[in-house]
């Protein structure tokens, strides 16, 4: 048989039979952190020094690299161009980026001074270009 209590919508607060609304806490704006990280972009040619293209694997594996060193890691792959001069001559290059963020307590000098040289051996470059800033995550 079935319990055939008589129940009210009275709240144990107001008495008067109306649950009393429960407000919905707004965030602070105290209440939005950021945080500071560096951020790293990896100028990477897509041809060698004699025209010939770089093959694909050599940007897969420094990807694999990077993302086991810095866990991740963004690939801008639409190609730009940059021109710089050595001595008299002019060089022009096609460039894709790779860029990373730097994690807390590591140590990204140690990392890159690892990496260039292994970018400079496997891309065979003279140099490469790495660019540090320092941004907001929010």
């Amino acid at each position: 048989m079935a319990d055939r209590r008589r129940t009210t919508n009275r709240s144990p607060r107001n008495g008067r039979g109306v649950a009393d609304k429960q407000e919905t806490p707004k965030p602070q704006p105290s209440e939005a952190r950021t945080s500071a990280v560096k951020e790293y972009d990896i100028v990477l040619p897509l041809y060698y020094n004699d025209g010939t293209p770089i093959e694909l694997a050599k940007f897969q594996d420094l990807a694999k690299v990077l993302i086991a060193d810095f866990g991740g890691v963004t690939f801008f792959p639409q190609s730009s161009e940059g021109w710089r001069k050595k001595g008299e001559e002019f060089f022009q290059d096609k460039n894709v980026l790779f860029r990373v963020l730097g994690r807390k307590n590591q140590d990204p000098k140690r990392a890159f001074a690892r990496l260039k040289g292994k970018i400079k051996a496997d891309f065979r470059q003279e140099e490469v270009l790495i660019v540090q800033r320092e941004v907001q995550l929010i």
